[in-house]
């Protein structure tokens, strides 16, 4: 029992070579007579093994469990296996310190425990994920407390107590060698110090003149202005700014020579002149002229002649325009 013949011989046979042979060839071990009581120990080694004489398809399933390994200090606790650089199985034990993650070391390259860099966890926590552009307050977003040195959650919400209360920063404060942190939309995050920033400033220090906060016209020469009452007229312009403009400029402007003013000069709305020509004057003769403007237009009100500073003149009070040769212009700024 436990040898399979490989020739049964019968009574009155002729033995041959190659009966023999064949008894001796052609003979097998039968299953599950070799157990572990009939090997000593280490009797069977890797050098009375013939290379690639054990394979998978030798080895039946569940018949090696993981507590036939034993690790290099006797025991079967905390190691791995994995397969080295040239393809043999190699032990890999835990890190020395506790909370250490397992990462790749890249392509062919072994596993390892250690601490993430900003690349991994770049890759593995932010980027390639979609963006959240509106965020809800419960929401929660990775936080570093320094102060315990662990990773926390924090809620959208509270992270505005962390900002609410801090000191104001005012100029006597404000160094230049101060820096700010700027984002521009699809380019990475960048620094400037306060110097450069204020010297953006001062090299475009003009007032907006886009049409979203900007309103520029001119209306038609006074000459052909409605006549509002007692000789006084009106125009009004739709700015469509959205809100009441918060700087106004109004001025007469000249269309043709007059009064020594050339092509262009402009005259504010306040240098109007009252024009009495009476002791008793008149009301519209009282007045020099009115501006009124809210989030959608701009009206003035002023005499259908309005008077100015003559310069080609000493003559007191002033001159009365040529109506064919002046407008007025409205700028508004929001």
């Amino acid at each position: 029992m436990g040898l399979i013949k490989g020739h049964t011989f019968e009574d009155g046979d002729t033995v041959t070579a190659a009966k023999l042979n064949n008894l001796v060839d052609l003979g097998e071990i039968e299953a599950l007579s070799v157990t572990n009581a009939m090997l000593q120990s280490s009797s069977v080694t890797a050098d009375k093994l013939a290379p690639d004489a054990v394979k998978g398809s030798s080895i039946g399933t569940n018949t090696v469990h993981h507590h036939s390994f034993v690790n290099s200090v006797g025991d079967t606790r905390g190691s791995m296996l994995q397969s080295g650089n040239s393809g043999v199985f190699e032990e890999m034990q835990p890190h020395a310190t506790a909370g250490l993650p397992l990462k790749s070391g890249g392509a062919d390259t072994s596993l390892g425990f250690g601490a993430l860099d900003n690349v991994g966890v770049g890759a593995a926590m932010i980027s390639g994920h979609d963006e959240d552009t509106a965020p809800a307050k419960d929401d929660f977003v990775l936080a570093s407390d320094t102060s315990e040195g662990a990773n926390k959650k924090v809620q959208v919400s509270n992270l505005w107590k962390s900002v609410n209360g801090l000191a104001e920063v005012t100029d006597s404060t404000i160094d230049d060698t101060d820096e700010l942190a700027i984002l521009a939309a699809g380019e990475t995050p960048k620094k400037i110090n306060i110097a450069s920033v204020r010297a953006a400033v001062a090299s475009d220090s003009s007032l907006p003149s886009g049409a979203a906060n900007f309103y520029n016209a001119d209306s038609a020469v006074i000459s052909a202005l409605t006549i509002a009452w007692a000789s006084m007229k009106t125009v009004t312009f739709t700015h469509g700014l959205g809100e009441i403009p918060k700087i106004l400029r109004v001025v007469l402007r000249c269309q043709s020579a007059d009064l020594g003013y050339a092509v262009g000069d402009e005259v504010d709305f306040a240098g109007i002149l009252p024009s009495p020509s009476a002791a008793s004057p008149t009301v519209s003769e009282q007045w020099s002229g009115a501006i009124w403007h809210n989030a959608t237009t701009i009206s003035l009100h002023f005499p259908s002649a309005p008077r100015i500073f003559d310069r080609s003149s000493s003559a007191l009070p002033g001159g009365a325009v040529d109506g064919t040769k002046w407008l007025f212009r409205v700028r508004a700024w929001i």
